[in-house]
């Protein structure tokens, strides 16, 4: 799946262990700057944005900072 078939009710609605089913599925190690920079390698795969978005959510600001000022995606957590 493409970045382009996500939208913001796919977005909220990731299962909460989504980071343990993406982890047990990626070969090597995953963290913001991993996840950043294969998002910019070419196409932007939803895993790699899902995966940012459940950082995002879990208060990574760098994730929440990329999300925003280069995705546009406008996500906001309390």
């Amino acid at each position: 799946m493409y970045i382009d078939d996500l939208t913001p009710r796919i977005l909220d609605n990731i299962p909460k262990n989504f980071l343990e089913i993406y982890c047990i599925n990626l070969v090597g190690e995953i963290s913001i700057d991993s996840l950043i920079i294969k998002a910019h390698e070419g196409s932007r795969f939803a895993d790699e944005i899902l995966a940012l978005y459940c950082f995002a959510r879990n208060g990574s600001k760098k994730a929440i900072d990329y999300l925003n000022s280069v995705l546009h995606f406008k996500v906001v957590f309390p």
